[in-house]
Protein backbone atom coordinates (compact mmCIF):
# COMPACT_ATOMS: atom_id res chain seq x y z
CA UNK A 1 0.00 0.00 0.00
CA UNK A 2 2.97 2.44 0.40
CA UNK A 3 4.35 1.67 -2.89
CA UNK A 4 1.45 2.69 -4.46
CA UNK A 5 0.86 5.83 -2.16
CA UNK A 6 4.59 6.98 -3.34
CA UNK A 7 3.93 5.84 -7.12
CA UNK A 8 0.67 7.95 -7.02
CA UNK A 9 2.52 11.00 -5.47
CA UNK A 10 4.99 10.69 -7.58
CA UNK A 11 2.77 10.59 -10.85
CA UNK A 12 0.87 13.91 -9.77
CA UNK A 13 3.66 15.87 -9.50
CA UNK A 14 4.77 14.32 -12.92
CA UNK A 15 1.17 15.31 -14.08
CA UNK A 16 1.42 18.71 -12.84
CA UNK A 17 4.77 19.96 -13.69
CA UNK A 18 3.99 18.86 -17.00
CA UNK A 19 0.69 20.75 -17.00
CA UNK A 20 2.69 23.69 -15.33
CA UNK A 21 4.75 23.58 -18.47
CA UNK A 22 1.89 23.84 -20.80
CA UNK A 23 0.34 26.73 -18.92
CA UNK A 24 3.69 28.52 -19.59
CA UNK A 25 3.31 27.90 -23.09
CA UNK A 26 0.42 29.18 -23.24
CA UNK A 27 1.20 32.80 -21.06
CA UNK A 28 -1.00 32.45 -18.53
CA UNK A 29 -0.72 35.51 -16.18
CA UNK A 30 1.22 35.33 -12.93
CA UNK A 31 -1.52 35.99 -10.79
CA UNK A 32 -3.46 33.13 -12.19
CA UNK A 33 -0.31 30.74 -13.08
CA UNK A 34 -0.41 28.68 -9.65
CA UNK A 35 -4.24 28.41 -9.44
CA UNK A 36 -4.11 26.80 -12.98
CA UNK A 37 -1.18 24.15 -11.44
CA UNK A 38 -3.51 23.44 -8.98
CA UNK A 39 -6.33 22.77 -10.77
CA UNK A 40 -4.46 20.68 -12.65
CA UNK A 41 -3.24 18.76 -9.85
CA UNK A 42 -6.92 18.63 -8.71
CA UNK A 43 -7.65 16.99 -11.95
CA UNK A 44 -4.59 14.58 -11.75
CA UNK A 45 -5.86 13.44 -8.47
CA UNK A 46 -9.75 13.18 -9.45
CA UNK A 47 -8.52 10.56 -12.08
CA UNK A 48 -6.02 8.29 -10.75
CA UNK A 49 -7.51 8.18 -6.92
CA UNK A 50 -10.69 6.61 -8.23
CA UNK A 51 -8.71 3.98 -10.58
CA UNK A 52 -6.22 3.17 -8.94
CA UNK A 53 -7.88 3.01 -5.05
CA UNK A 54 -11.55 2.13 -6.18
CA UNK A 55 -10.86 0.28 -9.46
CA UNK A 56 -12.95 2.44 -11.23
CA UNK A 57 -13.05 2.48 -15.07
CA UNK A 58 -11.74 4.83 -17.33
CA UNK A 59 -14.96 6.86 -18.14
CA UNK A 60 -15.76 7.14 -14.23
CA UNK A 61 -12.36 8.28 -13.60
CA UNK A 62 -12.34 10.76 -16.35
CA UNK A 63 -16.10 12.14 -14.93
CA UNK A 64 -14.48 12.09 -11.55
CA UNK A 65 -11.46 14.27 -13.02
CA UNK A 66 -13.72 16.40 -15.03
CA UNK A 67 -16.04 17.29 -12.37
CA UNK A 68 -13.31 18.39 -9.96
CA UNK A 69 -11.62 20.15 -12.86
CA UNK A 70 -14.76 21.89 -13.95
CA UNK A 71 -16.05 22.99 -10.66
CA UNK A 72 -12.87 24.37 -9.50
CA UNK A 73 -12.24 26.17 -13.31
CA UNK A 74 -15.53 27.94 -12.35
CA UNK A 75 -15.41 28.92 -8.96
CA UNK A 76 -11.50 30.24 -9.25
CA UNK A 77 -12.88 31.84 -12.58
CA UNK A 78 -15.38 33.68 -10.67
CA UNK A 79 -12.77 34.81 -8.07
CA UNK A 80 -10.24 36.14 -10.48
CA UNK A 81 -12.58 37.40 -12.85
CA UNK A 82 -10.62 35.00 -15.79
CA UNK A 83 -12.41 32.91 -18.01
CA UNK A 84 -12.49 29.16 -17.31
CA UNK A 85 -10.87 28.39 -20.11
CA UNK A 86 -7.87 29.35 -18.58
CA UNK A 87 -7.84 27.37 -15.64
CA UNK A 88 -9.33 24.31 -17.93
CA UNK A 89 -7.05 24.00 -20.45
CA UNK A 90 -3.47 23.60 -18.27
CA UNK A 91 -5.84 21.57 -15.91
CA UNK A 92 -7.32 18.84 -18.40
CA UNK A 93 -3.85 18.01 -19.57
CA UNK A 94 -2.99 15.20 -17.52
CA UNK A 95 -6.15 13.80 -18.36
CA UNK A 96 -5.97 14.14 -22.27
CA UNK A 97 -5.48 10.09 -23.61
CA UNK A 98 -2.81 11.30 -25.55
CA UNK A 99 -0.42 8.40 -25.53
CA UNK A 100 -3.30 5.90 -25.30
CA UNK A 101 -4.38 7.70 -28.42
CA UNK A 102 -0.84 6.96 -30.31
CA UNK A 103 -0.68 3.38 -28.77
CA UNK A 104 -4.52 2.63 -31.31
CA UNK A 105 -3.14 4.27 -33.92
CA UNK A 106 0.29 2.32 -34.21
CA UNK A 107 -2.35 -0.87 -33.45
CA UNK A 108 -4.22 0.35 -36.17
CA UNK A 109 -1.18 1.20 -38.74
CA UNK A 110 0.29 -2.36 -37.64
CA UNK A 111 -2.99 -4.11 -38.61
CA UNK A 112 -3.36 -5.60 -34.59
CA UNK A 113 -6.85 -5.15 -34.78
CA UNK A 114 -7.69 -6.55 -31.40
CA UNK A 115 -5.47 -4.05 -29.67
CA UNK A 116 -6.55 -1.14 -31.93
CA UNK A 117 -10.46 -2.30 -30.47
CA UNK A 118 -9.41 -2.07 -27.07
CA UNK A 119 -6.86 0.99 -26.84
CA UNK A 120 -9.45 3.03 -28.70
CA UNK A 121 -12.36 1.85 -26.53
CA UNK A 122 -10.41 3.45 -23.82
CA UNK A 123 -9.72 6.70 -25.51
CA UNK A 124 -12.99 7.18 -26.26
CA UNK A 125 -14.62 6.41 -22.93
CA UNK A 126 -11.66 8.90 -21.57
CA UNK A 127 -12.99 11.33 -23.69
CA UNK A 128 -16.83 11.05 -23.31
CA UNK A 129 -16.39 11.22 -19.50
CA UNK A 130 -14.52 14.39 -19.80
CA UNK A 131 -16.70 15.59 -22.14
CA UNK A 132 -20.04 14.59 -19.66
CA UNK A 133 -17.99 16.12 -16.75
CA UNK A 134 -17.34 19.56 -18.29
CA UNK A 135 -20.54 19.78 -20.15
CA UNK A 136 -22.56 18.74 -17.04
CA UNK A 137 -20.81 21.66 -14.89
CA UNK A 138 -21.35 23.86 -17.05
CA UNK A 139 -24.65 23.88 -17.91
CA UNK A 140 -25.28 23.57 -13.94
CA UNK A 141 -22.60 26.82 -13.85
CA UNK A 142 -24.25 28.86 -15.75
CA UNK A 143 -27.49 29.40 -14.80
CA UNK A 144 -26.29 30.01 -11.41
CA UNK A 145 -23.47 32.73 -12.27
CA UNK A 146 -26.43 34.13 -14.55
CA UNK A 147 -28.10 34.45 -11.30
CA UNK A 148 -25.46 36.01 -9.55
CA UNK A 149 -24.22 38.73 -12.13
CA UNK A 150 -27.67 39.96 -12.15
CA UNK A 151 -28.42 40.15 -8.69
CA UNK A 152 -24.99 42.15 -8.46
CA UNK A 153 -25.82 44.42 -10.96
CA UNK A 154 -29.42 45.37 -9.08
CA UNK A 155 -27.42 45.98 -5.41
CA UNK A 156 -24.79 48.36 -7.50
CA UNK A 157 -28.12 50.41 -9.30
CA UNK A 158 -29.53 50.43 -5.74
Amino acid sequence: MTDEIISLIVMLIAMTVGSAGTAMVFGIEKRVFWWAVLCAFLAAAGFEIPARFFAAGPFISALVSALVLASYADIMAHLLKVPATVMIIPGIIPAVPGGRLYFTMQAAVSGNMDEFYSQGRTVLLITAGLAVGIIGVTAISRPINAYLNKRNQKKLKT
